[in-house]
């Protein structure tokens, strides 16, 4: 089993879609009733479309191991991180680490460099990781996310 990146995204290109805003569909309701209820044959109205913000979806940018790689957790703890951008609100991106059937690691630590944001793992060398999955997921406040994968190896001299 390799590691893998995989970007999960509203849309192609990880853009949400433009929509109509719920008050504009409100006010173009009450302006027809109104016309209705005085018997004009003709109601001009314009909808005003107001294109809403594209979300774009957070880029993992960098990680320690490296995407591709598998991860070696040794005699000491070991750190895992990624650091994460996104055009849109850089400071809403939230961190999830996983690791298979052992459910969410909480023991993360922040990383603020610059503009960009990510999230550091500690892990011990528990056996029973042994050829689970772990998984980070950075996602924006608009719900498009991006993650990367590692398969854990726990050496027997770490055990």
């Amino acid at each position: 089993m390799t590691a893998m990146s995989r970007t999960d995204a509203a849309g192609p290109m990880g853009r949400a879609p433009i929509r109509v805003q719920r008050a504009a569909l409100v006010g173009f309701k009450v302006w027809h009733a109104l016309c209705t209820c005085v018997g004009l044959s003709g109601c001009p109205f314009v909808l005003p479309l107001i294109e809403e913000q594209e979300n774009l979806t957070p880029v993992i940018v960098e990680s320690d191991p490296r995407e591709g790689a598998e991860l070696e957790l040794t005699m000491n703890d070991t750190v895992v991180f990624v650091v994460a951008e996104d055009a849109n609100d850089i400071d809403q991106v939230t961190f999830l680490w996983t690791i298979e059937r052992s459910g969410e690691q909480g023991n993360t630590t922040p990383i603020v460099d610059g503009p960009r944001r990510g999230s550091a793992l500690r892990l011990a060398p528990d056996p029973r990781y042994d050829g689970r999955l772990l998984t980070v997921r950075a996602t924006d406040s608009f719900g498009a996310s991006a993650r990367r994968e590692w398969v854990i190896r726990v050496p027997e001299d770490a055990r």
